[in-house]
């Protein structure tokens, strides 16, 4: 598979999963409107990226920490081991500096990421 048809393959599924992140934490109460609107207005990629490059913590990535929710945030799911290709190092590394502030460290050890999803098991074998 040609690297320009991964990386829009991989991007994708990225902005699928943030569309149904923001439905699924409705489900537990919180409406991200904000991060909502900037995925459907820019892509869920350039969403994420805007907010990793921001110098302050977002509102959602707050909010999520109050709520025991950082497993949901985007600096999580950029360190997914199938999405940090997507992601620049520095990006990365903020994701990780962030999560660590607040004593998160569930998915910033291989170990302890979630199974990786059937399409990336077939993107990865093509």
């Amino acid at each position: 598979m040609a690297m320009q048809t991964r990386v829009q393959t991989l991007e994708g599924h990225f902005h699928q999963d943030m569309i149904a992140l923001c439905f699924a934490l409705r489900q537990e109460g919180y409406w991200p409107v904000h991060f909502h609107r900037s995925v459907e207005e820019i892509g869920g990629l350039r969403a994420a990226k805007r907010l990793l490059h921001s110098v302050n913590y977002s509102e959602g990535f707050l909010r999520l920490e109050a709520m025991g929710l950082l497993a949901w945030s985007i600096e999580s799911h950029a360190l997914f081991p199938w999405y940090q290709e997507l992601f620049a190092e520095e990006e990365l590394d903020v994701a990780r500096s962030r999560l660590m502030a607040f004593g998160f460290s569930g998915y910033l050890a291989a170990s302890q990421a979630p199974e990786p999803p059937a399409w990336y098991e077939e993107l990865s074998a093509s």
